[in-house]
């Protein structure tokens, strides 16, 4: 009886996330069993994609006339809040988010790219970042790699529910 629980309390699909390091840039990636399409829906709201992440506290977007958006975002990391605004514009494979002013960070980018892969959705997050203090850049780092890998399991168990935001409408 015991290891039926245990059987039943796994997740169908083990998510697959790989991470790694460019130049200076975290790397983390997951081919999700979902369509490109999908992923894509679910990415262009920039309320749903920056809640995503469970250490985001708020966002407060603006849309812009140049067809991106400005996004004022508050972080709960390592113990305190730390703030920035960017500037978020569609990209040909997925979107950029910019830093344009932080008093925590010297540099916030992220970029998300999204491209069919065995029939799937294989999500890239590219993030270059630093702060302004002086927190170790490994520590750095763990913190950043384990909240990418948070939000593309997020993603995944949004779009694998049938009342996603994103599902056709049931008849």
């Amino acid at each position: 009886m015991w290891c039926a629980v245990v059987v039943f309390s796994l997740p169908a699909v083990a998510l697959e996330v790989d991470r790694s390091h460019r130049d200076g840039t975290i790397v983390v990636s997951a081919e999700l069993p979902h369509s490109v399409n999908a992923v894509r829906s679910l990415l262009a709201d920039e309320s749903v994609t920056m809640r995503l992440g469970k250490n985001i506290r708020d966002v407060k977007v603006t849309p812009l006339a140049n067809g991106c958006a400005e996004l004022a975002v508050t972080n709960r990391a390592m113990r305190r809040e730390l703030r920035y605004v960017s500037e978020r514009c569609p990209t040909a494979d997925g979107w950029h988010s910019k830093m344009v002013s932080s008093d925590d960070f010297v540099r916030h980018d992220i970029q998300w790219a999204v491209r069919p892969e065995n029939n799937h959705a294989k999500v890239l997050i590219f993030v270059d970042v630093e702060l302004k203090t002086i927190v170790p850049g490994w520590m750095v780092d763990r913190f950043v790699v384990n909240a990418l890998e948070g939000t593309l399991r997020a993603m995944n168990d949004i779009l694998s529910t049938t009342d996603s935001p994103i599902s056709p409408p049931v008849d």
